[in-house]
């Protein structure tokens, strides 16, 4: 008998198409017969990967060549080197230590992927830096999906911790791996997901990953952020059809100049226009372009139909609502078919999770204050309270080493994986990759003192590198 995952007893029951709705999106299991049309089917080791035929992949074998598993959407190695035709691993899967190359090879990777590792001794499943590409799980079936409705064999069992009522008014958001239905979990960034026994744990930072400030070096650590981010977002420029969004933002234009040498090969650079912070990005970006002689084009506001905004929730999982809406209407106009390079994760190089904090004792207040959880609605308990076994039991898989990051890392482990990795799946006409996703810049980006960092120097020495001749227009 052929199963069905609810996704498409949602998209039949709306008149949507099945694969044109999951773009971009998986289902990992062990079902015999899954019914997901349009897709496609590929088979390793008593697993069966299936997914949309837009979404990248590729093969992972170890050293003797045999098949090991997969690699889904795009990475660039830790020598700069894009892996769109598989990864050969320099162990074979019988050899001791044969995992811990494997961890040494996604350690090293930047991009947005996600790498299932399916050998006969060793069945787990690895995230990018920040679970950009998305993925939930559920324990009881044994089933890993991008999303929640892909995730499911029947109806949505709610959530009691987090009412979906107060997701979708925007009283509250999710966290620590909770989704709208109890069972079903969100994969939080650095952890790997033991398939044998559907638990997971951390497998970076390892105890011995130097987080150890830079007090008198902060100039040559940025120069090392700036060589490495170099060559990822080269890379994905020679290899991918790219459009590079462009605003009046450190962020972008920082992208912008590291990628100088190859940025001509992006079909275009692109602002959106929704509102007037956007407005004042667009006019500032056609002047950024005209400056390098790059082509550049505005994509404006589009209203929202109720269908459009249901599609989008379909696809995420029902994950996140709030301010992505607001832009869902020109993420549709754009052209279909490319990767969109962004600089979101730089934001990490401007300490905004350390507020009124130094590296030292916990303050739980704080940490929980930046999962930006929002409130419960009627809650009889404060939020800290609410959340503090929780976050504890996330806090206790650090090592030392990332306990002195701890605001850094919630940041990349958990509010991000809730948010982009959940987000992006809902607009999907084109693939979202930030070349900025990486452990190497984020273990760099930690070795930054504070200080520099809360004064953006780690941006003004990128841009003062890459891009002199742009000094004299403001940054909005």
């Amino acid at each position: 008998m052929t199963v069905r995952p609810t996704a498409l007893t949602s998209c039949e029951q709306s008149n949507r198409d099945f694969a044109e709705t999951f773009i971009y999106q998986f289902i990992l299991s062990q079902e015999a017969s899954l019914d997901t049309p349009g897709w496609q089917e590929k088979a390793c080791n008593g697993w069966t990967l299936r997914h949309s035929e837009k979404l990248d992949t590729a093969p992972l074998t170890d050293a003797n060549g045999k098949p090991v598993g997969f690699l889904l959407g795009i990475a660039v190695d830790a020598n700069g080197k894009s892996l769109h035709k598989g990864v050969k691993f320099r162990l074979a899967a019988t050899d001791p230590g044969f995992i811990d190359a494997v961890e040494e090879t996604i350690t090293g990777c930047a991009g947005r992927y996600l790498f299932a590792v399916l050998t006969p001794e060793f069945q787990s499943v690895y995230t990018d830096p920040v679970a950009d590409l998305g993925m939930v799980y559920d324990p009881t079936t044994r089933i890993v999906a991008s999303s929640l409705m892909l995730a499911l064999r029947d109806d949505i069992l709610p959530n009691e911790v987090v009412p979906f009522d107060d997701i979708r008014s925007g009283a509250q958001f999710y966290t620590l791996g909770h989704t709208r239905d109890q069972r079903v979990k969100r994969m939080l960034a650095n952890f790997y997901l033991d398939l044998r026994t559907f638990t997971t744990a951390r497998f970076w930072p390892r105890p011995d990953t130097d987080l150890e400030v830079r007090q008198d070096t902060p100039v040559e650590t940025t120069d090392l952020i700036i060589e490495r981010l170099r060559a990822v977002f080269c890379e994905i420029l020679r290899t991918q059809t790219c459009m590079v969004p462009l605003s009046g933002g450190r962020d972008s234009r920082c992208l912008i100049g590291v990628g100088s040498a190859e940025i001509h090969r992006a079909r275009t650079l692109f602002t959106w226009r929704f509102h007037r912070q956007s407005g004042l990005d667009s006019e500032t970006a056609k002047v950024i372009a005209r400056r390098l002689d790059l082509p550049h084009e505005e994509y404006l506001f589009q209203k929202l139909t109720m269908r459009s905004k249901q599609t989008y929730l379909l696809r995420n999982g029902y994950a996140i609502y709030g301010t992505a809406l607001r832009s869902l209407g020109i993420m549709e106009t754009l052209p279909e078919g490319h990767v969109l390079p962004r600089g979101n994760i730089m934001g990490i190089l401007r300490a905004t999770n350390w507020t009124g904090q130094s590296e030292g004792p916990l303050n739980l207040t704080h940490a929980i204050r930046r999962l930006r959880l929002g409130e419960a609605s009627g809650a009889a308990h404060s939020t800290t309270d609410r959340w503090t076994h929780e976050f504890m039991m996330w806090y206790q898989t650090l090592p030392e080493v990332g306990r002195s990051k701890v605001y850094d890392l919630l940041w990349t482990d958990i509010v991000l994986p809730h948010n982009q990795g959940a987000r992006e799946y809902g607009v999907p006409n084109n693939f979202i990759v930030n070349p900025y996703n990486d452990r190497r810049l984020l273990q760099l980006s930690m070795q930054l003192p504070l200080a520099f960092r809360r004064r953006d120097k780690a941006y003004d020495q990128i841009a003062e590198r890459t891009v002199p001749h742009l000094s004299d227009i403001p940054y909005i």
